[in-house]
């Protein structure tokens, strides 16, 4: 995953997750507590049911987090989901929640995508076109 401040920009309750291209393609069905956070490169903080090796790298670029810390992370950050929906995109008036992704090496990683289009907007108190 290419270090970054990211923003989340959509959840989804269930997601189907692929990759086709490449030499290692993959489907998986009905990944619960999605959030997407790079709509570039297609990445996610997303639950990982099907392995318990957390802290490894075992994923084709998202983040991959243990059902209940998934769920709970899902509630807990912005854009909310409202009662009865099953996705929710942020907006520069009420963005998605943060995600920093950095290294060992790059503590201080740059504003990534949607984060840059927020903080532009904040910066000149306009909206995102």
């Amino acid at each position: 995953t290419l270090p970054g401040i990211y923003r989340m920009w959509l959840k989804e309750s269930e997601a189907d997750m692929k990759g086709l291209n490449g030499e290692d393609p993959y489907s998986v069905a009905t990944v619960p507590w999605t959030q997407f956070f790079s709509s570039e490169h297609d990445l996610a903080l997303h639950t990982a049911y099907w392995h318990d090796q957390f802290g490894t790298k075992r994923s084709h670029g998202c983040l991959n987090l243990a059902p209940r810390d998934a769920r709970w992370l899902y509630f807990w950050s912005d854009p909310q989901v409202p009662p009865g929906w099953t996705m929710a995109a942020g907006v520069v008036e009420a963005p998605g929640s943060i995600v920093r992704v950095r290294t060992r090496d790059d503590a201080n990683p740059p504003l990534r995508e949607y984060a840059v289009k927020v903080h532009e907007a904040r910066l000149q108190n306009a909206p995102i076109k």
